[in-house]
């Protein structure tokens, strides 16, 4: 039983009691699953996994050299580490910082860090997914989205836990996991290391349109969506949207396989083509195909159906008055 005046964490539902105080660095070893340090160890599988290597590729990373001078300009942490069985399951890179601090300097307060030390006897793995969860990406911390890929696709993959139960630890939707695992494990098997190209993958995985293409016209698309990504063509994720405008219209497609930029083919696309930016002048153009095609049953079919002749009827004035004032 936890006393109310003893500090403690919520964790599924159960009261796990902890204690705060500062550890020595040397003490304290890094949580390889982790998702920031399981990214790490998932990109070197050749190579053993060690306190040594986590830590050389954790500060060679820009992001922990600036919290590394943020924390020696400030002279400490704000927010502790967090620690079960001599682990941290939560400020690795922290811990990193202050471990290259202390071995530049020497000075003891580097020495030891602050620790929120959980005691509890025995804390399952799902406990610790769901604390860590709630930390980066339900809390105020987020990990890169690569890493939130990693973390999911082995808890998934390697771990064996249900869609639902990851569902839970994450807090979100079914096709919000789907799209990030389906795009971490492509990057693996592209062997893409530029993870700023993550959220590329997130967008092709989230488009419908270039899956309908897939689906409907054209299997090749999703290799060549890749390799266009690979080569640099398509300069944010947000360009990756562009691509099936691009794709079904044969001089822009053939731009990209000449290795156009996707933000270029469109621009230019653009210039050809007014409709591709409105979505007025597409489906007039689209009315007028269906109408020129309308075949000699169906407009018989009309004629013979008053509310169907009025609705045409309609439509015609409204053209009618709309090209006047356009003087077409």
């Amino acid at each position: 039983m936890i006393q109310e005046n003893k500090p403690y964490i919520d964790l599924g539902g159960e009261r796990i009691p902890v204690e705060y105080k500062k550890l020595d660095i040397f003490e304290l070893k890094f949580y390889p699953e982790n998702p920031r340090i399981l990214s790490i160890v998932m990109q070197k599988p050749k190579m053993k996994t060690s306190d040594e290597l986590i830590d050389k590729e954790l500060f060679e990373r820009n992001e922990t050299r600036k919290l590394s001078r943020s924390i020696e300009k400030h002279g400490g942490l704000i927010h502790p580490v967090i620690v079960y069985n001599n682990f941290v399951l939560e400020g690795n890179t922290r811990l990193c910082c202050f471990r290259h601090l202390y071995n530049e300097s020497k000075e003891e307060k580097w020495r030891f860090i602050n620790c929120q030390i959980i005691l509890a006897k025995e804390l399952n793995k799902e406990k610790i997914d769901s604390l860590l969860g709630s930390e980066h990406i339900i809390g105020k911390i987020e990990w890169g989205t690569f890493e939130k890929g990693c973390w999911m696709e082995k808890m998934l993959d390697e771990d064996g836990y249900s869609i639902e139960t990851v569902k839970e630890i994450v807090n979100h939707s079914e096709k919000w996991i789907q799209d990030h695992v389906w795009a971490y494990k492509t990057m693996v098997e592209e062997k893409i290391k530029d993870k700023d190209k993550f959220s590329h993958f997130v967008q092709v995985k989230a488009n419908a349109e270039i899956w309908k293409i897939k689906r409907n016209k054209d299997t090749e698309i999703i290799s060549k969506v890749i390799k266009y990504i690979k080569n640099g063509q398509v300069p944010t994720a947000q360009d990756v949207r562009k691509i099936p405008k691009l794709w079904l219209d044969r001089k822009s497609k053939r731009k990209l396989e000449e290795g156009e930029k996707v933000d270029q083919a469109y621009y230019e696309q653009k210039a050809r083509d007014i409709t591709l930016t409105s979505t007025f002048l597409r489906d007039a153009e689209e009315l007028t195909k269906k109408m020129r095609d309308l075949t000699i049953e169906k407009r018989d079919e009309i004629k013979k159906d008053g509310q169907a002749k009025f609705i045409i009827g309609k439509l015609t004035k409204e053209c009618t008055k709309l090209s006047k004032e356009l003087g077409v």
